[in-house]
């Protein structure tokens, strides 16, 4: 039988105020997809490398983005906020809850906030958050 655990339930938060350590969850996120953190290579191989195969060296980390979809409510506080971040390039700290209880807290702005207005279908957003630094993690 397979240890698998089911992703259903994670929470997408934000910190209420710069610092206060409090989060609260967005509403009506659909499925999380990233960060995927990737880091540039550089070719290191000389005329004295051991062997046919090339030598690489790791640079620096991009630590990627995560993006996720939203159905899209007028009202909400916490959408409207995303909207408005995602035009004054405001960061934020953002934590991803797992079902686990285990969790990632990432320093981010709002790359994008693109709305869709579906002929049948709710209002949706896809928002794309540009991870800025080394993440926490709870474990």
């Amino acid at each position: 039988m397979s240890d698998a655990v089911h992703a259903k339930g994670t929470l997408m938060q934000v910190e209420t105020s710069e610092g206060s350590g409090v989060y609260v969850t967005i509403p009506e996120v659909g499925t999380i997809e990233g960060p995927s953190p990737d880091k540039t290579e550089h070719d290191v191989t000389s005329h004295s490398t051991a062997g046919i195969h090339t030598e690489t060296l790791l640079g620096l980390v991009n630590s990627g983005t995560i993006g996720f979809p939203i159905s899209e409510i007028a009202a909400n506080a916490l959408h409207k906020q995303l909207r408005n971040d995602a035009f004054a390039t405001t960061k934020r700290n953002y934590r991803i809850v797992e079902t686990t209880a285990e969790y990632a807290t990432y320093r981010c702005a709002v790359k994008t906030y693109a709305r869709s207005r579906p002929v049948d279908g709710p209002r949706k957003a896809q928002i794309t958050l540009r991870v800025l630094e080394m993440p926490t993690f709870s474990d």
